[in-house]
């Protein structure tokens, strides 16, 4: 399973399990009162309307009323005395296991199952770029699968709105920065985030530390998701009448630390992503020489599925590996 709109076909199949023991080609189920079904279950399996009176915390005139009722509707005596006790018509007989079964259905409707994450079977939808992917998923994926194995997690390819599929359900989870968001989605802080700069290991012109001055007049590597050719980076060295030479413009993070080792460009990125860069390729971090703003990712999920139990186990899990990192 996945987390689609919820369906309405088990109510579909209560309300036509309700009409198939009524016999709704003659009867008007509006005009039924449908707590009947319940007290009919207790009459049906109780020895006396007294014992179904006690069970349904109800006094047993009211239950014998509610059988007179029920006589009228099934038109059938469905309990007669035998006795002590009442016996079942055959009519009554063929009701009770059906009866059963969309009662069953129908508590099930109203009061669904707890979520168990050790049993839980089914395909999570999460929306997320390559930096969120590698700096957050791998904790995420470790909690998720030691507490809950069969959690299948889906990545779906880049899309231009990943908010919109959100709404249209086609995900069931966002991480990201979005900005602004109407008032039908939910968003929490996932993790907090700074900019650093990141060189080759042994960059020969930066053996003295690094200064806004050569930050300007190196080459730079500018990663950007959307394709824009400034950001705010530029914007920030603007104020100051400054401009840098981007060198190679790209939209994935992962590649652009790994171009940076092997050349004397810089890249600017974000701490987390940078650090763990640097257990890969022969890179050197440094503090920014201009005060750039840091951001925050965010968990975003739409309203349909605010109260899903499942959800909601799976956003507590991941606020709280990206509180972590």
């Amino acid at each position: 399973m996945s987390f689609d709109v919820l369906s309405l076909r088990p109510a579909e199949e209560c309300i036509n399990g309700i009409k198939n023991i009524i016999n709704m080609r003659e009867v008007n189920i509006r005009a039924v009162d449908l707590n009947l079904l319940v007290i009919l279950e207790q009459l049906l399996i109780q020895p006396t309307v007294s014992a179904a009176a006690e069970e349904l915390e109800m006094s047993q005139p009211a239950a014998s009323r509610a059988l007179a009722r029920l006589r009228r509707l099934f038109q059938d005596p469905l309990l007669v005395p035998c006795g002590r006790t009442l016996m079942p018509t055959p009519r009554a007989e063929e009701l009770l296991g059906p009866l059963q079964r969309v009662l069953q259905e129908t508590r099930r409707l109203i009061n669904p199952a707890s979520f168990v994450p050790e049993e839980a079977d089914f395909a999570f939808r999460l929306y997320t770029l390559d930096f969120e992917s590698l700096v957050f998923l791998p904790a995420f994926l470790n909690e998720l699968k030691s507490r809950a194995p069969l959690i299948q997690v889906d990545i779906p390819p880049r899309v231009q709105d990943p908010i919109e599929e959100l709404r249209q359900g086609r995900v069931d989870l966002v991480t990201g920065a979005p900005g602004s968001l109407a008032g039908d989605f939910h968003r929490r802080t996932l993790f907090e985030e700074r900019f650093v700069a990141v060189t080759c290991g042994n960059h020969p012109r930066l053996r003295d530390g690094l200064t806004l001055e050569k930050y300007v007049e190196l080459e730079h590597v500018m990663i950007t998701t959307s394709g824009a050719p400034g950001g705010p980076v530029d914007d920030l060295l603007a104020e100051r009448g400054l401009t840098r030479r981007v060198g190679l413009r790209l939209p994935h993070f992962l590649a652009a630390p790994l171009a940076v080792a092997e050349t004397d460009m810089i890249l600017t990125l974000p701490e987390r992503l940078a650090t763990r860069a640097a257990q890969w390729a022969d890179l050197k971090i440094w503090e920014l020489p201009l005060a750039l703003e840091g951001f925050s990712i965010d968990l975003i999920w739409h309203e349909r599925l605010h109260s899903e139990p499942a959800h909601r186990w799976i956003r507590d899990l991941a606020l709280q590996c990206g509180g972590l990192l």
